[in-house]
């Protein structure tokens, strides 16, 4: 296998693609179209946030932390992935594992500098911790807490929560540090604290929303590789109380996650656009989802319900870009 091509295997490129993807869509469609909407009525001249350079920056960074948390799983799991995707194993058989351990170095490294960066220009240095906890997070996970009850599962999806998240931060410190000048004026910070108070609530909204999804899809893993982990002993949710009631619990945060969703439409999106598309699209995405999870008994079926839970993920991310015309229509 090339080189390249093993790396980016190894580091999940279509997981990689859809933290990009998230990231652009949060400011695109949440940032900047809230900022231009709050702005344009004003007759205060507000700069606009990070500019593109530094965001692909941002996004960048971002990926070479996930890619290296991926690779260093993968460095870590050599053996239980021999038991549980034999098949599939990249480092150790296309990548050797120094090279795996020192991509990590260089992945991480590159991307805290970077985040460095951009936090002495949102006149915020300390921001580098949010990068520093997603990379210690992802190392425990690897080397510790995934073979603990619930804190690997946790782990996971707390960084996957955070990618909006982080989009926000950077992205509203720029904002308040080259328009310093601007909040002088009273109306200037009122406008501000509007736009913030905005953006944020719906970059908490996906964030939930990604860390629900991302903690039904844990587990479903860690059925599909009860085997490598038994061996092991790992203290997994499907180890500990067994594949049915972890069925269970999977299924009841699926329907959690229907009911929020019909929740945060009815109190806050109450639009027919919003609800043709969590109609047609979100909710029927996680009722197959619960209905391949029920209807599965052995560890290898639940491969059809861990594929469907990264659709809803895609689908939930896509949703942005409705908002996006919603918002901005032709």
């Amino acid at each position: 296998m090339n080189p390249v091509i093993a790396i980016l295997k190894a580091s999940r490129w279509q997981n990689l693609v859809l933290i990009a993807l998230t990231m652009y869509l949060v400011r695109i469609a949440v940032i900047q179209t809230f900022f231009k909407i709050l702005v344009a009525d004003s007759e205060l001249e507000f700069m606009s946030g990070m500019n593109n350079l530094d965001f692909g920056l941002l996004l960048f960074s971002s990926l070479l932390i996930a890619a290296a948390g991926n690779l260093i799983n993968d460095y870590f799991d050599i053996k239980i992935d021999r038991i549980n995707k034999p098949d599939k194993i990249i480092v150790g058989r296309f990548i050797k594992r120094r090279v795996a351990m020192l991509l990590h170095v260089i992945f991480n490294g590159l991307a805290l500098i970077i985040s460095a960066y951009l936090a002495y220009k949102a006149g915020k240095i300390e921001l580098v911790f949010i990068q520093i906890i997603l990379i210690t997070t992802l190392w425990f996970y690897s080397t510790d807490l995934k073979r603990r009850l619930v804190f690997g599962n946790i782990a996971i999806a707390f960084c996957v929560a955070l990618i909006p998240i982080v989009v926000w931060v950077y992205e509203v410190l720029t904002l308040i540090t080259i328009n310093q000048n601007v909040f002088e004026e009273q109306i200037a910070r009122s406008i501000f604290k509007e736009f913030s108070l905005v953006t944020l609530s719906w970059a908490v909204g996906l964030s939930i929303f990604s860390f629900l999804l991302t903690l039904a899809r844990e587990i479903t893993k860690d059925i599909e590789d009860i085997k490598g982990d038994l061996a092991f002993r790992c203290k997994s949710i499907p180890i500990v109380f067994g594949i049915q009631k972890s069925k269970i619990i999977i299924v009841l945060l699926y329907l959690f996650i229907i009911g929020f969703i019909v929740y945060v439409h009815q109190v806050y999106l109450p639009d027919k656009k919003t609800l043709i598309y969590i109609s047609f699209v979100l909710v029927p995405l996680l009722l197959a989802t619960i209905f391949f999870t029920i209807k599965a008994k052995q560890p290898i079926h639940f491969k059809s319900s861990s594929d469907l839970n990264k659709l809803s993920s895609l689908a939930g991310v896509l949703y942005l870009v409705l908002v996006y015309f919603i918002l901005n229509p032709l």
